[in-house]
């Protein structure tokens, strides 16, 4: 998968407002803030049809909001926890496999719960075979910082582009600093002189 963002350097100016005519140098670039936890579990009562081979069929569509809801549901009361993706669904019963989604170092009080789930088959309103819940950690992400560096002038477009692989549906943010770029953001870009 390839993720990229375009950007105008829209201005670089100097302390009387006219426009500075020089090589602009981009460093830096972060990353992703959250980690996840791969998982494998078999839902209990549940008959495979061919509808959940495909991920656009309503059928998949149907089971899989109904999974995540109750994921949802089942971790309302742990702040660590974002989400849970849905990669696949298999037959063997019905057997999904899915990511959770959260907050890094908080592995601990996500586990608990799986492992409360895997124990008792019980997850919201939908019901899992008893031990047949798996995990295995994805590498945490962590603040990338590439080096990078860009040499060109004000107006110039530059284009950011970072390649991401595996089994998550990630989600990322360009920023400056500590502040988050959104598409419409004009940055200031100083020189090397400054």
């Amino acid at each position: 998968m390839s993720l990229g963002s375009e950007r105008r350097v829209l201005f670089d100016i100097n302390e009387d407002g006219s426009e500075v005519n020089s090589p602009l140098v981009i460093q830096g670039v972060n990353g992703l803030p959250d980690t996840f936890i791969s998982m494998t579990f078999t839902l209990k009562d549940r008959e495979f049809t061919n509808s959940l081979h495909d991920p656009n069929s309503e059928d998949y569509q149907t089971l899989s909001r109904e999974v995540k809801n109750n994921f949802d549901e089942e971790f309302a009361n742990v702040p660590e926890y974002r989400g849970v993706n849905i990669i696949r669904l298999r037959s063997g019963s019905v057997i999904c496999g899915a990511e959770v989604v959260l907050v890094l170092n908080s592995h601990d009080e996500i586990t608990k719960v799986l492992e409360r789930v895997n124990a008792t088959g019980v997850l919201g309103n939908i019901f899992v075979v008893s031990d047949s819940l798996t995990t295995a950690d994805i590498p945490e992400f962590t603040d990338i910082e590439m080096d990078v560096e860009y040499n060109g002038y004000a107006g110039d477009l530059l284009k950011i582009t970072c390649n991401i692989t595996g089994p998550s549906l990630p989600s990322f943010e360009w920023r400056k600093n500590n502040m988050i770029l959104s598409l419409s953001t004009r940055v200031k870009i100083e020189d090397n002189d400054q």
